[in-house]
């Protein structure tokens, strides 16, 4: 059961992958055509916010993106039975691709781009293939867990309190948000509507509190592991996040809020994983497993 939210994991790693590195690609595209100071101020902000880890150049992040592949690749493989030809194909050609070394870095832009277009094609398969027991939500679980912390952490670093438009725009590309935007807002990227639909809006499947309601209605889908009748730690956590969303305005959002919910929602990840998938000599085993298989 755990082998098949691994694969869906790494394909939340090549997509966030993908898209800094489209974003990447398109600022300097702009300094290709004359705009230098566009990338140069975007690399500025990389460095003011500590995203040299996730922004590295050009090769690096092929590399890493490659490797995403080829571990999603290595998952896959162990439960290969489990996956359908075309969801094997499409793992499978995404690895071979990445294996090409680009010529420039429109080559690698447009490896992104594809990239991206086949990851919707996979979580399309899984999302009509797949049988609705309990690995289905632990799989979803590992996508919205993932889905929020990393939303989290781009609003922390984009959505500051002096965020311009580029900033902003740079967080709605990330978070896939601008189409919504632009038909919800007639006006351009602002700070609190921003943050409000990147991280409040429980209605954006892209949000942090879409995620977190989402976990909340699976961990209260699966059964309790104790027979105490007691609230479980995971439960606990995610429905205290849900409150804290809920009850949150933008304008409060600064980063050392955005900071403590990405680390209460490291939290919630590690919860999930500690109880439902415990490990080692002394691992506490669970009272029933009705329900689970």
């Amino acid at each position: 059961m755990s082998a098949i939210p691994l694969v869906d994991l790494a394909a939340q790693h090549r997509e966030v992958l993908a898209r800094l590195l489209l974003q990447r690609g398109d600022l300097f595209c702009n300094a290709v055509r004359g705009q230098p100071g566009v990338a140069l101020d975007f690399l500025q902000r990389v460095r003011e916010h500590d995203l040299r880890e996730a922004l590295p150049d050009a090769g690096e992040l092929e590399l890493r993106v490659g490797g995403s592949h080829r571990a999603a690749q290595r998952n896959a493989a162990s439960l290969r039975e489990r996956l359908s030809p075309d969801a094997w194909q499409v793992i499978t050609e995404m690895v071979e691709r990445l294996g090409i070394e680009a010529d420039d870095d429109d080559g690698v832009v447009s490896a992104a781009e594809l990239s991206l277009q086949e990851l919707a094609s996979f979580a399309g398969l899984a999302q009509e293939n797949m049988n609705r027991a309990a690995g289905w939500r632990f799989l979803d679980m590992g996508r919205r867990a993932e889905r929020a912390i990393n939303t989290a952490r781009f609003a922390r670093q984009f959505a500051y309190d002096e965020a311009g438009d580029e900033d902003l725009d740079v967080l709605l590309t990330l978070v896939d948000c601008q189409i919504t935007y632009r038909s919800r807002y007639l006006v351009g990227p602002a700070l609190a509507p921003v943050r409000d639909l990147a991280v409040l809006d429980p209605y954006n499947p892209r949000s942090v509190a879409f995620q977190v309601d989402v976990l909340n209605d699976h961990i209260a889908a699966i059964p309790s592991l104790k027979e105490h009748g007691l609230i479980e730690r995971p439960q606990r956590l995610a429905v205290a996040l849900q409150a804290t969303l809920t009850t949150s305005e933008a304008a409060a959002l600064d980063v050392k809020t955005l900071f403590a919910l990405e680390q209460d929602l490291l939290n919630l990840a590690d919860a999930i994983g500690l109880h439902y998938f415990p490990h080692g000599p002394n691992a506490s085993r669970p009272e029933k497993l009705t329900g689970l298989a």
